[in-house]
Order: structure tokens, then C-alpha cells, then sequence
């Protein structure tokens, strides 16, 4: 089916690939990827309206499972539709309970974004859950700190971490992470 959408899409055979694309949801009705398949059409095609109607309902298919939400994220990842994507983690994280956080995800879209201080507050709020995930926060922060970042960067880690030390100071997995994140930037006496 993608290969032929893909054809079609390349030779602008706009009208036959949206047959197929409501084929497609003739044959599964609650995929979710086919309405983000047929709002990337509407989008080529340039028109906004549908292409935003399309993106809503794929998220509004959504059912409370996990590879489902995964995969409907991605793809608007794949497509650099940050909104939709993290829409969808946001929904996904209320159809679950809550017990699933999309941090991960979450975290990798403002990535790309550019929007750091989203980033790592995404990446911090995650030690509000456990401080088991310490490992994992000090892994995605090491792609935004040290020799290889800018001092920005460096100062927006440094403040949402000392916000986090005074909002939670009962919770010493903050406080280690930014002696960790010192001792990164090799900022000690």
C-alpha cells in the first residue's frame, strides 16, 4: 500500500491516491495512520482545512494501546507534524492513565522543535515519577550539555534543574543530577 501511495504521490496522481487511501479505511476503519496518510495528501495538495480535519481524527481514533499511540506519533514525527505528534503523546498519556509518560517521545520532539527548555523539563519531570529513570535523563541530557552545546544550552539546563531542586527538595535525584551535569562541564573548584 505505501509503496503504491508513494508512486502515486510522486507522479501527483492526487485523485487516484486518495481512492486508495479511502479504500484503505474502507478495510480499517480505526487506523489511525491512514487518516495521517490521507491529511499528508490534503497537505500536498494544499489544502489546510482537510489536512487539519484528517490530523484530528487520527488522534481522535486513538485507543488506549501503547504501539498504536507509538506509532500514530511517529509518523506525525516522520511527517515534522511536532503539534499533532505531541497531541497524540498527550492523548495517549490520558487514555492510558497516566501510566505511561511519552517522556522519551516527548522529549525527542522538542528536540527537534528546537525548543530546549520544553525539552528538558519533559526529560526532568520524568525523576518526578521515579529516580530510577536518573540513567536515562542523564543519557538524553548529554546530547544538550557539555563542550558540544552552547552556553545557552548549558545555562537553560542548569536553570530548570535548580527549579526542580526547589520545587521538589525532598527529591536528592535533582540535586545529583546537576552535580553530575557540573562535573560534565568540568565547573567545579
Amino acid at each position: 500500500y505505501h509503496y503504491y501511495l508513494d508512486c502515486l504521490l510522486q507522479t501527483n496522481d492526487y485523485k487516484t491516491a486518495e481512492r486508495v487511501i479511502k479504500k484503505e479505511m474502507r478495510k480499517e476503519p480505526d487506523n489511525p495512520l491512514l487518516y495521517v496518510d490521507m491529511g499528508m495528501l490534503y497537505k500536498t495538495e494544499g489544502d489546510n482545512k482537510q489536512t487539519a480535519d484528517a490530523f484530528n481524527k487520527a488522534i481522535h481514533k486513538l485507543t488506549p494501546d501503547i504501539d498504536k499511540i507509538l506509532d500514530l506519533g511517529k509518523a506525525f514525527a516522520n511527517a515534522k507534524e511536532w503539534d499533532y505528534a505531541l497531541e497524540t503523546y498527550k492523548q495517549g498519556k490520558s487514555l492510558l492513565g497516566n501510566s505511561y509518560p511519552f517522556v522519551s517521545e516527548i522529549g525527542a520532539i522538542y528536540r527537534a522543535e528546537g525548543n530546549t527548555t520544553a525539552m528538558i523539563d519533559s526529560y526532568l519531570e520524568t525523576l518526578t515519577l521515579s529516580p530510577m529513570y536518573l540513567q536515562y535523563v542523564q543519557d538524553a541530557l548529554q546530547l544538550s550539555i557539555g563542550t558540544y552545546a552552547n552556553a545557552e544550552q548549558n545555562n537553560i539546563v542548569k536553570t530548570q534543574l535548580l527549579k526542580y531542586i526547589q520545587r521538589y527538595p525532598d527529591k536528592d535525584v535533582y540535586s545529583e543530577l546537576l552535580i553530575w551535569m557540573l562535573i560534565q562541564l568540568k565547573e567545579y573548584p
